[in-house]
């Protein structure tokens, strides 16, 4: 009987609160995510991503930039002001948007954001930056 190898999945359990509104794109990204490994919780507005950072922890925040109610770059900021206590501000942030201009990837960084990814993603791009997250994560803990 010959014995597969195991083969850790990428995410690691990594959980990860996707911020975003578009239906197709909450269930592409969801679906390629959960198929990594990650575990994947959906806000479809910055203000439900902010609530739902205060119900869980999460590890890392996909952001979506133009979202009804609150947008990415203000929920963004909401999240580095706050002093509550209810979860990590500090929380790596990833701008996951189509604002591809010239100076949009300046502003959206400027507002607090960590990494910025332009849609449409690709798969491998968004893989390693998880990566590199989850392991600077890891290295922060020891």
């Amino acid at each position: 009987m010959t014995t597969l190898p195991v083969v850790k999945s990428p995410g690691g359990g990594m959980r990860i609160l996707l911020a975003e509104d578009n239906l197709d794109n909450q269930k592409l990204l969801r679906l390629m995510l959960e198929a990594d490994g990650y575990r994947v919780d959906v806000a479809d507005n910055g203000r439900r991503a902010i609530e739902s950072l205060r119900q869980a922890r999460y590890d890392v925040v996909l952001m979506d930039i133009q979202m009804p109610e609150m947008d990415g770059l203000e929920a963004t900021r909401a999240i580095r002001a706050d002093r509550s206590g209810d979860f990590n501000p500090q929380i790596p942030v990833v701008a996951v948007t189509a604002y591809a201009m010239t100076g949009d990837r300046e502003k959206v960084l400027a507002a607090g954001i960590d990494e910025y990814l332009a849609k449409p993603i690709k798969w491998s791009d968004l893989r390693c930056l998880l990566e590199r997250l989850r392991v600077t994560a890891i290295g922060n803990n020891v």
